[in-house]
């Protein structure tokens, strides 16, 4: 992807991970994951205080995706999917990878813009 800056390059993948079917988008070394979407995401937004993210669908599709997606070493998740990437993260101890937690805000003159509400560098142990 060309160098369009941090925000811009999120912005862009998560766009298109919310057109895609299973709301996952990959680009290069790079997973966008979208947020909560439809009345799936809502059930699955629930198991998250209880510790079951991995049996939400968002988890289980990008599972599936990082499996077959080696290269994968950031994955950018937006409400929802921001504890599904830190999940991936934990039980993928092989990869090393870095979770960018991204939360929409709406401004004064009514624009939608990603703003980093969190960015975490975090890298497994090596096996």
């Amino acid at each position: 992807m060309k160098d369009i800056g941090f925000h811009k390059r999120n912005e862009t993948g998560l766009t298109n991970a919310y057109k895609a079917n299973n709301k996952i988008y990959i680009k290069g070394d790079t997973m966008f994951l979208a947020g909560t979407s439809n009345l799936q995401d809502v059930w699955d937004d629930l198991k998250i205080p209880f510790g079951l993210t991995r049996f939400s669908r968002r988890y289980q599709d990008a599972d599936n995706l990082l499996e077959k997606n080696p290269q994968v070493q950031n994955i950018v998740g937006h409400s929802l999917s921001g504890s599904v990437s830190l999940e991936l993260q934990k039980r993928h101890k092989n990869q090393k990878i870095r979770c960018y937690y991204l939360w929409r805000s709406c401004c004064s003159d009514g624009r939608s813009k990603i703003q980093t509400l969190q960015k975490i560098r975090c890298f497994t142990k090596w096996s």
